[in-house]
């Protein structure tokens, strides 16, 4: 019997917990079982685990295949039945990575195989087309010359990069697509890593069009985001290797946003090669038209 275990989360699903129902939907007309319960967790007596509802569990008992991802900010138990069983079978994928400890890197020392994944704009509502597309009416003389940044969780650097003029000034929250419509009038868009480095701001950035610019990715998200290809990259040396250094930041990192803000913000030519770039990695990996396929691969399902 081939069963898929997945918690559906209660209330306001992110395009994360869309592509989670997408999965189940695609493997429950593919006779799968699943079995599934609303917010909570769902308690698997076969692996003695609870499911929380950032995890999708599919086990094939006649094949002792197991299979699962995981969007968990954090470690979790899931690891431990993946280092238990050892199976050569089995498949655990991650986006996280680094906040998995030291075990998940020593790869070859499991017959199982550890995949990296990567992560989804925040909502699957938004028509990022439009957005997309308007970005691509504006002048780029008539653009405001700053980095955009919002975030309702704080990071170290935002308020002096607002009081220098680098990022626009620190508004209050905004509707979705008002933050969206504010983003594309931006040259450039900044991200600010935070425990976990990635953000759903980062894939949005991609969607929309504007080319952002952050501290290189500690992580190897699958597919690779390559650093001054879909992303205009600051090179860690001389920096630590810990995103949660990066959100309390300093002068150091104040420094290092502001220097390559200036040296590519009129190159308009690099811009757009990053814009393209991104926007292709959008469409091709974590667009609602894409994003199921791309799991479906992963998962070697």
């Amino acid at each position: 019997m081939k069963t898929i275990y997945i918690t559906y989360k209660q209330h306001a699903p992110w395009a994360i917990h869309d592509l989670i129902t997408e999965l189940g939907e695609y493997l429950n007309s593919n006779q799968y079982i699943t079995k599934s319960q609303i917010g909570g967790y769902l308690y698997i007596d076969t692996f003695d685990y609870n499911l929380p509802d950032c995890e999708v569990i599919i086990y094939d008992d006649e094949l002792d295949c197991l299979k699962a991802i995981s969007f968990s900010e954090s470690k979790t138990q899931l690891f431990d039945i993946f280092q238990k069983r050892n199976n050569k079978n089995d498949i655990l994928a991650v986006l996280h990575e680094r906040s998995w400890g030291s075990d998940i890197f020593n790869k070859d020392n499991f017959n199982f195989k550890i995949k990296n994944t990567t992560t989804y704009t925040l909502s699957s509502e938004c028509d990022f087309d439009y957005f997309y597309n308007k970005r691509q009416s504006l002048k780029y003389d008539k653009l405001i010359d700053k980095m955009f940044f919002r975030t309702t969780t704080g990071r170290g650097d935002e308020f002096e990069l607002s009081k220098r003029g680098i990022i626009n000034p620190l508004f209050p929250s905004l509707p979705y697509n008002d933050y969206m419509d504010l983003a594309i009038q931006h040259k450039i868009g900044l991200s600010i890593a935070a425990g976990y480095e990635i953000c759903h701001r980062d894939i949005e950035y991609m969607a929309i069009g504007i080319p952002m610019l952050r501290l290189e990715y500690l992580n190897n998200y699958n597919p690779l985001i390559i650093p001054n290809y879909h992303y205009i990259a600051i090179d860690r040396e001389g920096f630590e290797f810990d995103s949660n250094k990066d959100n309390v930041g300093g002068e150091k990192y104040i420094e290092a946003y502001v220097k390559k803000f200036n040296e590519v913000k009129d190159d308009y030519e690099f811009l757009n090669f990053i814009s393209l770039n991104a926007n292709q990695y959008y469409k091709e990996y974590c667009s609602p038209s894409t994003r199921l396929k791309t799991i479906i691969n992963l998962l070697e399902i």
